[in-house]
């Protein structure tokens, strides 16, 4: 089977076609490793479709589910789409879930845990139960058609006037996308994935996928600490995570004690960069970063030594990446070139216009799709930047009141901007530095105490972070600058 199936209720059996005698998942508990191999993962999964049907799911159902990342959220992501039902996946108790429940006609939701819900309509279901459930079944037998332009996934994002929206993801987008992602980073067989990723991110399910359609395992890691020493223990040749874990404390090797003073550990900025590759092992093809903006320094630094660090550019609309850069194709500073299913453009005030089969083309409000195309099927990103010659993308500002943070969490600088007007009384934008973290604008010169009222200042939202430097009587900006760049006369308020 080496084309991918007109009726999509068969692709799983085609991915799962790619594995021979290795295993499709690999997941390390404390105590003992799991491996689940082809002929166990299609068997679970349809028992799992089974009793879902048991349940009333039928084609076209929404299915939600706030349940940890393991090999067994794959079991009931395929259950759900064996059936022609719409997965709507979470990660977090966050405002995104907590619309959905009261907005969205959710027919089953699957929990690791007790959730509360007002919504009496809601069919809630343990994870642990409907697994030990579905045992007692035969699997599924379907016969359902799935077209790949029919519904699979629900994502919350955020639309350019910075509303929270739920967008639909056909099935069609991700296939491409996987395909298109794999021919750029030239998978090749036989290799282990590495998902440190929330599952429940379309960016992280869309790059699980491009790596399956080469028949790699997927591995998962049960903690985030260290990453580098997760990436080296697991032995992993690729990984997908977000900018910040890049920055994040090394543990320190045997062989290295005694160059870091003895320590377990290092910060990064104290360790030595040239030691990247030891941190990280060698088995370490390269790493994606994705999920929220890469800072270009940092991303020099680990190409520098050894250690490949691939960007792209992808928007929920865009079920992930819609650019990417691998071996083949690496421009500093770039966001790399977009993929062969994707056409991207900027109009007379710079924003970066993206078409093609790759992009979604509905959101999902009061139970109708509403089409967020423009006439000429360009969805508008809210992302100005330019693209050059050779068709690499550069982001470089931001239309939104909204955006990321390398953590891959969103914040909302609206009501903050509001706030830090009135306690500064001065124009301000707030924006990321080269750094990544707060940076704050303002357009006249701050008193002393201002500027110790800023270093106190805490901002809460998806997190909580502080304004770590400051540029100070300068015009504000139209456009919300990506990264602001040090031009030598900034102030840092926290180090």
């Amino acid at each position: 089977m080496n084309k991918i199936p007109e009726n999509l209720g068969q692709l799983p059996e085609f991915l799962l076609s790619k594995y021979k005698n290795t295993p499709v998942f690999k997941q390390k508990d404390v105590s003992e490793k799991h491996l689940i191999y082809a002929e166990e993962y299609l068997q679970e999964s349809r028992k799992i479709a089974n009793l879902m049907q048991a349940y009333g799911i039928r084609k076209g159902s929404i299915v939600a589910s706030f349940i940890n990342p393991s090999y067994e959220w794959n079991f009931v992501d395929t259950a759900i789409m064996m059936l022609g039902a719409i997965h709507m996946p979470f990660y977090e108790d966050n405002i995104e879930f907590r619309h959905a429940i009261e907005n969205i006609d959710i027919s089953l939701l699957i929990v690791d845990f007790p959730v509360k819900t007002e919504s009496p309509h809601i069919a809630i279901v343990r994870k642990q139960k409907l697994l030990s459930e579905a045992k007692k079944h035969n699997p599924a037998k379907t016969e359902i058609q799935i077209h790949p332009d029919d519904d699979a996934y629900i994502i919350y994002s955020f639309t350019r006037q910075s509303e929270l929206c739920p967008y639909l993801i056909s099935h069609r987008q991700l296939i491409d996308l996987a395909i298109n992602a794999g021919k750029i980073l030239k998978i090749d067989p036989g290799y282990t994935y590495l998902s440190l990723l929330p599952v429940a991110k379309v960016y992280e399910r869309s790059s699980q996928l491009a790596h399956m359609m080469s028949g790699w395992t997927i591995q998962y890691a049960m903690t985030t600490a260290f990453p580098s020493s997760i990436i080296h223990d697991s032995e992993a040749h690729a990984t997908s995570l977000v900018p910040s874990l890049l920055t994040y404390p090394f543990r320190v090797p045997e062989k290295l004690r005694s160059k870091y003073n003895n320590r377990h550990s290092t910060i990064f900025q104290s360790a030595d960069i040239n030691d990247l590759r030891i941190f990280y092992g060698n088995k370490l093809k390269y790493l994606i970063c994705g999920g929220a903006p890469l800072n270009a320094t940092v991303e020099s630094l680990y190409h520098q030594n050894n250690v490949p660090v691939f960007n792209g550019y992808g928007l929920t609309q865009s079920a992930g990446a819609l650019s990417v850069s691998s071996f083949s194709f690496y421009k500093k500073g770039s966001a790399g070139k977009h993929l062969n299913n994707i056409t991207t453009e900027t109009d007379a005030n710079n924003e970066i216009l993206v078409s093609g089969s790759g992009i979604s083309r509905y959101s999902y409000q009061d139970h109708e799709k509403v089409n967020i195309l423009d006439k000429n099927s360009f969805f508008h990103s809210g992302d100005t930047g330019r693209i050059d010659s050779d068709g690499y993308i550069y982001i470089e500002g931001n239309l939104r009141k909204i955006f990321k943070m390398p953590n891959g969490l969103f914040i909302n600088v609206d009501k903050h901007e509001e706030h830090l007007r009135k306690l500064l009384d001065t124009e301000v934008m707030l924006c990321r530095n080269e750094e990544g973290n707060l940076h704050l604008l303002t357009n006249t010169i701050l008193s002393d105490i201002k500027k110790e009222a800023l270093r106190k200042t805490r901002l809460i939202d998806f997190a909580a972070y502080h304004i770590h430097s400051l540029s100070e009587n300068i015009s504000i900006p139209s456009s919300r600058p990506f990264f602001q760049k040090y031009s030598g006369q900034e102030i840092i308020l926290r180090s």
